[in-house]
């Protein structure tokens, strides 16, 4: 029997990167997935090797926009209709489309994507999952970022959008403490798809760290994650979790 045996997660998206890094290991670990992406195809595509690989009814395929509330209640809805519960949540999705913009440069609008896809997603998805949680040992897991940490210059939407994300956080680990929900943040260093594209714009650089290495999502990232939603768990509640090769270890304490 896996660590996660009988569990039920949603993973958002899980198209690519840490969500689908993520959903590959939960399934592996026992755990029926609702693999979101805003792609369908790559959903679809993912979904179909983890049946396979672990036996039919595993893994579900929905597309979600987690920047329309009417995405996130339906993903919801099918995931409890179709495995009976929800136990898990991991609000990884994100848009990255209006993250790189100054001070200056940052739109209302560039603010309000940010936010939507951000926070306010993970805020409807923890609203959402909350009745299937409730007194059931529920795992929720955001994800905030190193850059809004650092308070990285060209990417003040982006920056805000993720350190709301650490205030949902903290404020939903106080409120469901009692309920049997914990509510933590991972804080991933990994040489994703997406950080390679950042790379590639100069929007981001490798900084040195005392691990002189990038994470990889397997070894290094995955491994957080699973244990953070997993039952030993139980007690570990709001907090940020840096897994960055000690990159920010001055914020940790």
């Amino acid at each position: 029997m896996g660590r996660l045996a009988g569990k039920v997660a949603i993973i958002t998206g899980a198209g690519r990167g840490i969500g689908r890094a993520m959903a590959r290991r939960f399934a592996a670990e026992g755990a029926k997935v609702a693999v979101t992406s805003f792609t369908h195809e790559n959903a679809v595509s993912l979904a179909r090797e983890l049946n396979e690989a672990h036996g039919g009814h595993t893994a579900l395929a929905i597309r979600c926009d987690v920047g329309e509330e009417a995405d996130i209640a339906q993903a919801v809805a099918h995931t409890a209709e179709v495995f009976g519960t929800i136990d898990i949540v991991c609000n990884n999705a994100f848009e990255l489309a209006s993250a790189a913009k100054s001070v200056l440069g940052t739109s209302e609008a560039d603010f309000n994507r940010q936010m939507i896809t951000g926070p306010l997603a993970a805020l409807r998805m923890m609203q959402a999952v909350y009745p299937f949680m409730e007194g059931r040992d529920g795992r929720i897991l955001n994800f905030g970022s190193a850059a809004a940490i650092e308070g990285t210059m060209g990417m003040a939407p982006y920056n805000m959008a993720k350190e709301a994300i650490r205030g949902l956080t903290r404020t939903a680990a106080r409120e469901w403490g009692d309920k049997r929900i914990t509510v933590n943040a991972l804080m991933p260093v990994a040489l994703t798809e997406s950080f390679q594209n950042a790379l590639d714009q100069g929007l981001a650089q490798v900084a040195p760290s005392p691990v002189p290495r990038m994470g990889d999502l397997d070894k290094d990232i995955v491994p957080v994650a699973l244990f953070l939603v997993s039952p030993e768990a139980g007690y570990v509640t709001g907090y940020s979790w840096f897994a960055d090769g000690g990159l920010k270890m001055d914020a940790g304490r």
